[in-house]
């Protein structure tokens, strides 16, 4: 049980999941321990940085980003695990580039994670009063850095 739990965790947090890996670690008298669950030391500092991150900037780069863009064009907001916690932040196409590339500097100004941080475009459909990422556009654009 111990080791499966294990397992799903680290495959939600995009490290590795080989069986005799997570057992060499489990079996570890050094392992570092996060909320019972076993990593090595460099994995455990990825994951305290991520919580920090979470914690720490994500509100602030929230705050930044709904005082700038309107929450009608906002699509999605979500911590991509597999993709080393990264934010992603969907923004409805049509948004002015130059509305993002100021949040963009604001952010860069606002954390040292700004590497982080991707804006993705997407079609939004309002479905109930409710916004539904239909679909995602190919255009990406990263925070500068």
């Amino acid at each position: 049980m111990e080791l499966e739990k294990n397992i799903k965790l680290r495959k939600t947090l995009g490290f590795d999941i080989n069986r005799n890996h997570v057992l060499s670690i489990l079996n570890d008298e050094n392992k570092e321990e996060r909320f019972s669950y076993g990593f090595t030391k460099e994995e455990a500092k990825e994951f305290d940085r991520r919580m920090k991150f979470q914690k720490d900037e994500v509100p602030k780069i929230k705050q930044k980003v709904f005082e700038k863009i309107n929450e009608n064009n906002i699509g999605s907001f979500y911590i991509d695990q597999k993709n080393n916690g990264k934010l992603i932040l969907g923004i409805t196409v049509g948004t002015p580039k130059s509305t993002i590339e100021k949040i963009k500097k604001e952010i860069n100004e606002l954390t040292t994670e700004s590497e982080n941080v991707e804006f993705i475009f997407v079609q939004n459909s309002l479905v109930y009063g409710k916004i539904k990422v239909q679909s995602f556009a190919k255009e990406k654009c990263s925070v500068l850095h």
